[in-house]
């Protein structure tokens, strides 16, 4: 029984925490208040050329993993100099127009993408290396998140003008997230390549962004464990429920995602949440002490 619920949803698990580092790179953007779809461009750049290197040179994995991320993390750095001068929504905005630029230059750079036809990949990778590189990328956040670049990014995101008036660089500290944000998803999009076996023009397009960006929202954005829930709940219950009864999936994603945000603006993960049902509230502490007094 446990083997064939394993056999079933075991490519459920793979698709989930491929789409969970998808997530976890723009909650690193956002983690310094950047609103970013940047990660499926950035994507985009690991998974194409682990199919390059994979088509021309029988690369491994390792190989494809460290040039994707390498390759994403140039990409965020040199796009952080034009994109972080913009604001806000200007900002997220320019993001939606990088992923459609990165899908003209993989329908125009048809010798190393394949162009509208797309190219294929041979899979490499298993569940076990995608689970290790989630959990390396969820211990480097939890170091980071008390350390004093943590409490920086933190700053910046709740107000950055405050935070400068402390002496904090906000650009700096956006600048390092932005890039960083880069290296997860050029990982990202080497593992999701793996899976697919298959990429074309429309594999790290707008229905990715979507998905990455509903994942961070639905999980939470405060803290680094939301992207990875809310990737689990976006791309894994709709498989779930799909086996069972066909034809609502889309419709329970979309009831879902809208109740999430009426009734949890802060997303499944809240650490603020945890911290008020910690702390008694001046009720609760009046309602002790009567006790103690009744005794």
């Amino acid at each position: 029984m446990m083997t064939e619920l394993w056999d079933q949803y075991r490519s459920v698990i793979e698709f989930a925490m491929a789409n969970a580092l998808f997530a976890l790179a723009s909650w690193i953007a956002m983690w310094a208040g950047v609103f970013s779809l940047a990660g499926a461009s950035f994507g985009a750049v690991g998974g194409f050329s682990a199919a390059y290197l994979d088509q021309t040179m029988q690369a491994g994995i390792i190989v494809q993993l460290l040039v994707g991320a390498i390759l994403g993390l140039l990409t965020a750095a040199i796009l952080s100099v034009l994109l972080l001068k913009l604001e806000s929504h200007w900002m997220a905005m320019a993001t939606v127009a990088l992923v459609l630029i990165t899908r003209v230059i993989i329908l125009s750079a048809e010798k190393y993408t394949g162009g509208s036809v797309g190219t294929s990949i041979s899979r490499q990778i298993d569940l076990f290396v995608v689970l290790v590189l989630v959990a390396g990328v969820c211990y480097a956040l939890a170091r980071l998140r008390r350390s004093r670049y943590g409490l920086a990014a933190h700053a910046v995101r709740e107000d950055a003008a405050v935070a400068a008036a402390l002496g904090v660089n906000p650009f700096q500290v956006r600048a390092i997230a932005f890039i960083a944000s880069g290296l997860v998803a050029g990982i990202a999009g080497v593992v999701l390549a793996n899976l697919l076996r298959y990429i074309g023009p429309d594999t790290f397009f707008i229905t990715l962004a979507f998905t990455m960006v509903a994942a961070m929202v639905l999980g939470g954005t405060y803290h680094w464990a939301g992207p990875i829930v809310g990737a689990l709940v976006f791309v894994g219950l709709p498989e779930v429920v799909k086996s069972y009864v066909q034809g609502i999936d889309e419709l329970m994603t979309g009831a879902l995602l809208v109740a999430i945000m009426v009734f949890m603006p802060r997303g499944l993960i809240d650490p603020r949440r945890r911290r008020r049902k910690e702390t008694p509230t001046p009720d609760d502490a009046e309602a002790t002490s009567r006790m103690e007094v009744a005794r």
